[in-house]
């Protein structure tokens, strides 16, 4: 399996770009699939550098519907306008961030789901795809490790409210027996995505976690928006899980990582805009 970030946070080279966004390039057997497209297009560039073709990917798996994981979709549509996209059937849904008084759109802006219908697959639960790739939703509700930013909203009949991230999905690789999870922000909390892994699938153990956490503060790479004890029990809970390796970005932040590092050493790694990851 092979996985090439083309977008994220931080970057590797002054050649590459990096945004508040993530997109990432998996290999696995013979299929390509691309999980989310970074803000603003500027993955396709990056694409081009690191000889990925994106005419060349299976499909497109959208994580949920936040500008940063949607932006760039129009851009890939229009350079491969046969593409298929998977996303969840919430992402239909109106997303919001809450600033003082105002709340600000920060989903998909643009009526892509009306523009390219044809493209589009409205997954609920589950789907299964080729190569081993399954599309899983969050199942264990343990609110003690739910995403800690209350700021972000959602559209209802009743108004806008707290967003309960049922758009949000998350990809399981079956790498011969073991499992490589997909989370691109685990807003639903990564302890509880990993356990619900373990209980769908009670004898896979799980080799890696890629994606980010969503701990990164408002105040940019070096805040977080959760207390030092938070971040603890999640390492002590992904431990008792047996997650062998982690390798995190984007929305993570680097004072989050800085903090998992000194409790898992090299058993967790930043992966940037430009890398590339062989997991065997």
């Amino acid at each position: 399996m092979k996985v090439i970030s083309l977008i994220e946070n931080t970057c590797t080279n002054r050649e590459l770009k990096s945004e508040h966004g993530l997109s990432l390039y998996i290999e696995i057997n013979d299929k390509k699939y691309l999980l989310d497209t970074g803000a603003s297009g500027d993955f396709i560039k990056n694409a081009a550098k690191l000889n990925v073709d994106l005419m060349n990917i299976d499909a497109v798996i959208i994580s949920h519907n936040h500008y940063d994981h949607i932006g760039g979709l129009e851009k890939l549509i229009t350079l491969n306008p046969k593409v298929k996209i998977y996303i969840k059937a919430e992402a239909k849904n109106d997303y919001y961030k809450k600033i003082l008084f105002f709340n600000l759109l920060i989903g998909n802006k643009d009526k892509l789901f009306d523009k390219y219908k044809e493209n589009f697959v409205f997954i609920n639960e589950k789907l299964e795809l080729d190569g081993g790739v399954t599309l899983l939703s969050n199942k264990v509700q343990d609110k003690a490790f739910f995403c800690k930013d209350k700021s972000l909203c959602k559209s209802t009949d009743k108004g806008i409210v707290e967003d309960d991230f049922k758009h949000e999905l998350f990809v399981l690789v079956n790498l011969n027996g073991k499992g490589v999870i997909l989370s691109s922000c685990s807003h639903n909390g990564i302890v509880n995505i990993v356990a619900t892994v373990k209980e769908l699938y009670p004898h896979m153990n799980i080799k890696a976690i890629i994606g980010g956490f969503h701990m990164k503060g408002t105040l940019g790479m070096n805040s977080i928006n959760c207390t030092e004890d938070y971040i603890n029990q999640v390492i002590k809970n992904l431990k008792a899980l047996e997650v062998e390796k982690i390798y995190t970005c984007h929305c993570t932040g680097m004072k989050a990582f800085k903090l998992m590092k000194n409790l898992l050493n090299e058993d967790i790694e930043y992966f940037k805009t430009g890398q590339e990851l062989i997991i065997e």
